[in-house]
Parts: structure tokens; sequence; C-alpha cells
């Protein structure tokens, strides 16, 4: 006797079971992968750009305040010059455009980090899963970091003020924040929110239900996924630093 697949949930019923019962939620997307994969990765790609746009004459200003304590410890004639090949790029439009396609690009390399991480991790110490279904779990596993910018455009908003230290980058931070963009320590530390740990809960979850591994597996496969993904945050900095940039 076979067993009929289990018919794939519709997009409300996987958001609902991803903010309510994540497990269940993952367990059925192992059974019948849903293609409903394209709300939480259109959100994903979507609300990072409309907190831009809701941010963006405030990051203009905080811009163009960065570089002006920069050029202030250039000789006269330089500052100059180069205060007028920066006007533009301090134009809130500019500064839309240019983030939008750095976020876009950021997912979707971020994306492709994950899928590869996943896929390995559950290949060594379990058993191979499809792309395709590992792809819509992944999906919906970041749907906490597509929130977070909405919950930032909410407070843009609000305060009329950017959210300036995010997660614990505030125990470090020393007020500066271009000394706060060169710390290694800060980058790493505004990584942890309580959206990327609900992201991470989700993860694991997903190599629970969807790669079918121990808990021990699962948690080994998840460091290896925090240190890649995280590791990408800082290592920008510290190449900067490393090359004299900081």
């Amino acid at each position: 006797m076979t067993t009929q697949p289990s018919s794939s949930l519709p997009w409300w019923s996987l958001l609902w079971d991803v903010l309510t019962a994540p497990r269940r939620a993952f367990e059925h997307l192992a059974e019948a992968p849903s293609r409903s994969w394209w709300l939480p990765a259109l959100l994903a790609l979507l609300l990072p750009i409309v907190q831009v746009a809701v941010s963006k004459d405030l990051l203009a200003e905080q811009a163009k305040k960065a570089a002006l304590q920069q050029l202030s410890a250039m000789p006269p004639d330089q500052a100059e010059a180069a205060r007028a090949a920066m006007t533009r790029f301090f134009q809130p439009a500019f500064i839309l455009l240019t983030s939008s396609l750095s976020l876009v690009a950021a997912l979707v390399t971020a994306w492709i980090f994950a899928m590869i991480i996943l896929y390995f991790g559950i290949a060594l110490l379990g058993r191979p899963v499809k792309a395709g279904v590992l792809w819509p779990a992944v999906a919906w596993s970041w749907l906490p970091l597509a929130l977070r910018p909405l919950v930032q455009s909410a407070w843009v908003l609000y305060s009329g003020t950017l959210m300036v230290n995010q997660g614990l980058s505030f125990l470090v931070a020393t007020g500066d924040p271009i000394q706060d963009s060169k710390n290694p320590l800060y980058m790493l530390a505004s990584q942890v929110d309580l959206f990327n740990l609900w992201h991470l809960v989700l993860i694991y979850l997903l190599l629970r239900a969807v790669g079918k591994l121990g808990r021990g597996s699962a948690v080994f496969v998840l460091v290896v996924y925090v240190l890649f993904l995280g590791g990408a945050h800082v290592i920008p900095t510290l190449a900067m630093r490393l090359f004299g940039f900081g």
C-alpha cells in the first residue's frame, strides 16, 4: 500500500505556521514542497528597499556628515575638489538606487551561500535532499530577516531618526559612526538581534525536519552556517584594516 504525498499548503497557511508552529511548517515543506516560497522571497527583496526609500533623506544627511568629517582632515584645495565630486553621491535618489542594487546583490549572494552550506551539510551528515525541496524551506526561514526592515521602517516613520546601533552593537559603540564602522567587533555585535536569532531557530528546525538530521548534526551545520554568513559581515572590515584603510 502506497501513501499519497501531502498536498502543499497555500501561502497563508504556511505563513501562519511559520509564525506560530514553525516545526510543523517545515515538516510539511519536507513532505510537500510548496511554490509559496515566492512570498517570503518577495518580502525579503522588497521590504529592505522600502526601508531605504523611507530613510533615504536621513541616510543622505548621515552620509554628508561622515564625508565632511573626512574632508576636514584633508588640505583645503583637495577637500574642495573632493566635495564637488562627491555632491551627487549625497542625493537621496542616488542613495536609493545604489542601496537597492547593493541590497538585492547581497541578498541573492546570501541565498546562494545558504543553499550551498545547508545542502552539503545535510548531504555529508545525513541523506541528500533535493534542491527543490530545500529552497522553499530556506526561503521561509528568511521570513524574520524580511520582517526586520519593516519594523525598522516603522521606527523611522514614528521617530524621524535612524536606528544607529543595530543589535548589540551599542555595547561597543563609541558614538563615532565612522570609527564604529571600522570595528569588526561592532559589525559582529550588530548582527546579534532577535530577528537573526529567530532566523537561526528556523534554520535549526529546517535541518531537523527537512534535512532529517539529529540534534548534534543539526547544531554542527548551524554553527558552520553562522560562521560563514556571520563572517561575511566582518571579513570586509577586517580586510580594510589589514590593508591600511582602517
